[in-house]
């Protein structure tokens, strides 16, 4: 029979090839689409786990002072940290040009739950430490004209920042420069600023490190620099209080914490909502797709199966003439159809590697697109794998009783 089956391979090319061709790129679009979907689900888990800004909220509660704020907030389950964002994140100028990545950088704190973890390098330890993005945003440059630098080339470099302290005389006069002061750090790690939840022009150090060099180097005013009639512009030390940022442990736990504030009296607002309803219902009806593809790929499948068997009538009545049994006839039938599928499923895999390889270079250059990466989900694979033997062994059983049906029939013809 083994031999037979390789001799029917050979005699039945035409139709082999195009059996072989159907069933490479119908096996191809669902490796394809299953190790998109499996990658890119991977890659919202690594989002919705790493997104601090899912996870910030904005408070005010105006019957309260700062300190008022603060303390209630903080005896919150769940929160990690409380203070205004914007006190803490400052620019810096860069002094040496064989240093220089970009004429200005911008740095913004760090701490317990907006820390982001690097996936190159190491995560920041040291104060003088720094954890850049991978590919950092040029400041000047912004939307479809943002220019990037590739930050792998300055991982573990050392850096000069410097900050100008400005001295303000009078309201409308330039401020002048009294004093530069300067910084040294070193870029120890690279983050995907994509998963992290911000914008690629940040680099990040200690939340302590970044408060104590924006108090040293805040600009001095003269004496008689406000006008008596100034409204002070807003923040804790005016008694004019604007939102106030929470950071709240797990992304899972910020309803929580919006619901505490609501009983404490709290106007607020989440950064962003991220929608978990959404993200199962695009699963499950993916799933559904596949299966339909799975089903209706079996029935099409069956179909040309049974046409195949009617086109070589004569040559299984022969088969049966000479001593071959029903079951061997139906194997011989299967098999042919089972190794063009191996082939192709084979060769799938292959080309399904390929596929990656090209679209992930071109993610690969998409900032905010970094930690999506393609790969073959071999289990997954595996899996679609034994759905097919599963039909194969309901064809078996279904070609059984159709090859009886069809030599009973030639016999009593003859």
């Amino acid at each position: 029979m083994k031999n037979y089956i390789i001799l029917s391979l050979k005699n039945n090319k035409l139709s082999n090839f195009f059996l072989f061709i159907c069933l490479f790129f119908v096996l191809l679009i669902i490796v394809v689409l299953t190790n998109f979907k499996l990658s890119f689900y991977k890659y919202l888990t690594y989002i919705t786990e790493n997104y601090y800004d899912a996870r910030k909220i904005e408070a005010v509660n105006l019957d309260l002072t700062y300190e008022e704020m603060e303390t209630q907030i903080r005896q919150i389950d769940h929160v990690a940290d409380v203070f205004f964002f914007n006190d803490y994140r400052t620019g810096f100028d860069i002094k040496s040009s064989n240093e220089s990545l970009l004429e200005r950088m911008y740095v913004a704190p760090a701490g317990e739950g907006y820390m982001p973890q690097a996936i190159k390098g190491k995560n920041i330890e040291e104060e003088t430490d720094l954890i850049c993005p991978i590919k950092l945003a040029n400041s000047g440059t912004n939307g479809f004209n943002t220019e990037f630098i590739n930050m792998e080339d300055y991982l573990g470099k050392n850096i000069t920042l410097t900050k100008d302290v400005y001295y303000l005389e009078k309201m409308g006069q330039e401020p002048v420069v009294i004093e530069t002061k300067e910084y040294q750090f070193k870029i120890v790690g690279l983050y995907d600023y994509s998963a992290f939840g911000d914008e690629p022009y940040y680099c990040y150090t200690f939340k302590d490190v970044i408060g104590n060099i924006v108090k040293e180097t805040n600009p001095i005013y003269a004496e008689d620099y406000w006008p008596d009639n100034y409204l002070y512009e807003s923040g804790p030390e005016t008694g004019i209080f604007p939102y106030i940022d929470i950071i709240v442990d797990k992304n899972e736990n910020v309803s929580y914490v919006e619901n505490e504030l609501e009983k404490l009296g709290f106007q607020h607002s989440t950064m962003f909502f991220i929608d978990y309803e959404f993200f199962d219902t695009v699963n499950i009806l993916f799933n559904i797709v596949l299966e339909f593809i799975l089903i209706i790929f079996g029935l099409l499948f069956y179909t040309f199966l049974s046409k195949n068997m009617k086109k070589r009538y004569n040559e299984l009545w022969i088969l049966k003439a000479i001593g071959y049994n029903d079951n061997q006839i139906t194997k011989i039938v299967l098999y042919n159809a089972f190794i063009i599928f191996c082939i192709s499923f084979f060769l799938s895999i292959i080309f399904s590697l390929i596929i990656n390889y090209f679209i992930n270079a071109i993610l690969s250059n998409n900032a905010q697109l970094i930690g999506l990466v393609i790969k073959n989900n071999y289990l997954a694979i595996f899996l679609i794998f034994i759905a097919f033997i599963l039909e194969f062994v309901w064809f078996n059983y279904r070609l059984k009783s159709k090859v009886k049906v069809l030599l009973r029939r030639k016999t009593c013809e003859n």
